[in-house]
């Protein structure tokens, strides 16, 4: 992106020039809807079955489901990886979120999470689980309904037919 005032060449994202310091002029992504949390907790929920159909045979061939906490660590780090993998593909979003009519967006240009974004939205949210949801309520309290995950990865989940602007 150049910046207008000194020309120099900074990469996507920035606000500010990197060689000047001076505000670097960028289109503003801007959804007309945005899905609520209820909806995003069902998708979890089903998400979480649909991760138990291989997780748990394979918990009881290795015997750890007797450990609830090492399956547990088991289960979210299956998730964490199911999560990264499906966010940055066409489908933008996870199993769950796509069977109830979501998606997962850059908040930066509407697009599909970049690895980096993917990656620091799912920490987030297993941060934010195991600090008991705070971190998830969060959505409640926001218009555009984001918790600190969606923050983190600089996203938005949003209905699948949502119209997305650029200002």
């Amino acid at each position: 992106m150049l910046c207008p005032h000194c020309g120099f060449n900074n990469h996507d994202g920035v606000i500010n020039c990197l060689q000047c310091g001076l505000p670097v002029a960028r289109k503003i992504f801007r959804p007309d809807r945005f899905s609520g949390i209820g909806r995003r907790a069902f998708a979890f929920v089903i998400d979480m079955i649909i991760l138990m159909i291989p997780v748990l045979p394979i918990g009881i061939a290795l015997g750890i489901v007797d450990n609830i906490w090492f399956f547990l660590l088991i289960l979210f780090g299956a998730y964490l990886i199911y999560g990264m993998i499906l966010e940055m593909t066409p489908l933008q979003g996870t199993l769950g979120k796509r069977l109830l009519g979501m998606r997962v967006v850059s908040s930066l240009n509407g697009k599909t999470l970049s690895f980096k974004y993917s990656f620091l939205r799912n920490i987030t949210k297993l941060i934010s689980i195991l600090a008991l949801f705070t971190g998830v309520l969060v959505a409640i309290f926001s218009d555009d309904k984001r918790c600190y995950h969606d923050i983190f990865g600089k996203d938005y989940v949003l209905p699948k037919d949502s119209n997305t602007k650029e200002t």
